[in-house]
C-alpha cells in the first residue's frame, strides 16, 4: 500500500472500530423503564423483565410482571414518600376503575389486601403511585399488569 494512503487508511479503520465498539456496547437495543412500564428500546435479545420497573421511592415487591393471582391476593413493598401516604388503582384490560385507595406505609412498608373485584376480566392493571405536593400530578407510578385465576 502507497504510504500516502496508509495512514488515512489506518485513521478510518481505527475509527470504524471505535464507532462499532461503542455502538456494540451501549444500553442501544434495552428494556427502558418509563413511567413505571417497561419500553422496548430498538430490538433488545432479552425477553421483557418480569420484576415490575421500579421507581427509588415506591416498590411492589411481591409481584411480577403478569403474574397470575386468585382472591384474595396482596400488594406489598416499600415506599418512601411524603407523609408515608399514596394511593393505588386497579382497572381492568380496558382501563375501567375497579377500585382505589390511599395507602399509609408503616416504617417504609406498605400492604394492601385485595379480596374481590367486580370484573369478569381475567387481566388487571395495579398501579401504585405518588401525587405531587406542587401540581398534583402522579409521579413515583409502578404499573404492573395481572392475570387473574379462578380459585
Amino acid at each position: 500500500m502507497n504510504k500516502k494512503y496508509f495512514m488515512p487508511f489506518l485513521a478510518l479503520s481505527a475509527l470504524i472500530l471505535i464507532v462499532g465498539c461503542i455502538k456494540g456496547l451501549s444500553a442501544e437495543d434495552d428494556w427502558i423503564c418509563s413511567g413505571g412500564m417497561w419500553v422496548k428500546h430498538g430490538m433488545p435479545s432479552a425477553s421483557m423483565p418480569t420484576t415490575p420497573c421500579n421507581n427509588t421511592n415506591i416498590k411492589i415487591t411481591n409481584l411480577k410482571i403478569n403474574q397470575s393471582v386468585v382472591y384474595p391476593f396482596t400488594i406489598s413493598g416499600e415506599a418512601k414518600v411524603f407523609e408515608n401516604q399514596f394511593n393505588y388503582r386497579i382497572k381492568d384490560s380496558k382501563g375501567v376503575l375497579l377500585k382505589e385507595g390511599t395507602i399509609l406505609a408503616k416504617n417504609n412498608k406498605f400492604e394492601v389486601k385485595i379480596t374481590t373485584l367486580k370484573t369478569k376480566d381475567t387481566k388487571i392493571i395495579v398501579e401504585v403511585f405518588d401525587e405531587s405536593a406542587k401540581d398534583g400530578s402522579e409521579i413515583n407510578k409502578v404499573i404492573i399488569p395481572l392475570q387473574i385465576k379462578s380459585s
